[in-house]
């Protein structure tokens, strides 16, 4: 009895050990330095609100320039596995100077 009472302990242990690290990440909040174009910057879920107030109610930001022109729409960070393009959208956010368009 009492090895199965340390069998499951140290399972306890090892579980939190593994998940607690991947509970603190899923709540990280990645710090975003708005950049010279970006206009509005505000929540998904003023197109659904259904996400109101989930984790998937993320930011959206709006880059305009001073002329009217063509319109970009880039989506990142939708695959976890694929930091790259988190990291560009950030890079754009961060850099791009949108002349004309949104």
């Amino acid at each position: 009895m009492m090895r199965k009472l340390i069998i499951a302990g140290v399972l306890t242990l090892i579980v939190l050990a593994g998940g607690i690290p991947l509970y603190v990440q899923r709540y990280f909040k990645e710090e975003v330095v708005a950049g010279p174009s970006v206009t509005n910057v505000f929540k998904l879920s003023k197109y659904f609100d259904g996400i109101e107030g989930t984790i998937a109610d993320t930011d959206v930001f709006e880059l305009k320039g001073a002329e009217e022109g063509g319109k970009t729409l880039i989506i990142a960070g939708t695959h976890a596995n694929e930091p790259s393009a988190a990291l560009l959208a950030y890079f754009f956010i961060e850099n791009l100077e949108v002349e004309k368009g949104t």
